[in-house]
């Protein structure tokens, strides 16, 4: 009888040991899979003084012009560009050269890889 009350406790257990070890195992898949070492690709970040444009260039040098500017400049970057960094960063982060070019100038940014169209002045 004995036997039988120890057998029985001992079965009765398994679910129990059966879940806490897939509790623990649903643990471990969410934790690897939730780790993830690829490098991340940092977004472009551009000045705040950049105009948001639709890309209509024709439309944006007229704007410029019609709020007494010289024109636009079109900045054409990528991401991890050293060069597009450093002229954002060191070039257009000097205030002289900052206030030159927004008091002359819409700037309007373009991602060489990114999928907006972009209108030139002639209609292309």
């Amino acid at each position: 009888m004995r036997k039988i009350i120890i057998l029985v406790v001992f079965l009765l257990s398994q679910p129990l040991l059966a879940a806490d070890q897939t509790e623990k195992d649903d643990w471990d898949d969410d934790w690897e899979n939730a780790f993830n070492d690829q490098p991340v690709i940092p977004e472009i970040v551009y000045p705040d003084w950049f105009k948001k444009s639709f890309l209509e260039l024709s439309e944006d040098i007229q704007e410029a012009v019609d709020n007494g500017k010289k024109g636009i400049i079109v900045y054409f970057g990528q991401k991890h560009c050293a060069y597009c960094q450093a002229l954002i960063d060191k070039d257009f982060g000097q205030k002289d050269i900052e206030a030159y070019t927004r008091q002359n100038f819409d700037v309007i940014p373009i991602n060489i890889w990114g999928s907006n169209e972009v209108t030139t002045p002639d209609g292309r």
